[in-house]
């Protein structure tokens, strides 16, 4: 049986005329597949450590006017610690690797056209002030907007097996 062999378990018609048939099927599958890029930066690299700072010097302003940016769902570790507490086996993977270079300019841009949709509950007022109290910080601290902050991201796959 290769990775993407199921079993069919159970099947039934919802829906079986001339025209139209809709079933229901219920499946093995040996394994499942999550993928996905790390997207979010972790400290624990040296290349992403000034980019980890600056977010995180980001949160601390707006949490300093009174609003922590949201966090909706669970983390990818929560949610793999739940598989493996539930007996799963999991695999991961690094299909690929690439540096991002980005100015710190482009990092405020990016945080003023509220990219992230953390950032759209919070009101325009206190977005905007925090918006240059981030700028005015990153030019004390950078000396220069065009300071390039790098990122390490890494696109992985994390096969789950014998998960019930």
């Amino acid at each position: 049986m290769n990775s993407f062999d199921w079993k069919l378990l159970k099947s039934r018609y919802l829906i079986k005329d001339k025209w139209l048939s809709l079933r229901t099927d219920t499946c093995q599958m040996p394994d499942l597949y999550t993928h996905g890029y790390a997207n979010s930066v972790s400290a624990g690299s040296e290349v992403n450590a000034q980019r980890w700072e600056f977010n995180e010097h980001c949160k601390a302003i707006l949490e300093g006017y009174g609003h922590p940016l949201p966090r909706y769902g669970a983390t990818e570790e929560e949610v793999l610690a739940e598989l493996e507490a539930q007996g799963a086996t999991l695999e991961t993977q690094i299909a690929a690797q690439w540096r991002v270079e980005d100015t710190v300019s482009k990092l405020i841009e990016n945080q003023e056209n509220k990219i992230q949709s953390a950032a759209w509950s919070i009101p325009d007022d206190i977005f905007f002030r925090a918006i240059q109290d981030l700028r005015n910080w990153a030019l004390e601290r950078y000396d220069s907007l065009d300071y390039i902050l790098p990122q390490q991201r890494e696109f992985k796959i994390v096969v789950v097996r014998n998960w019930a």
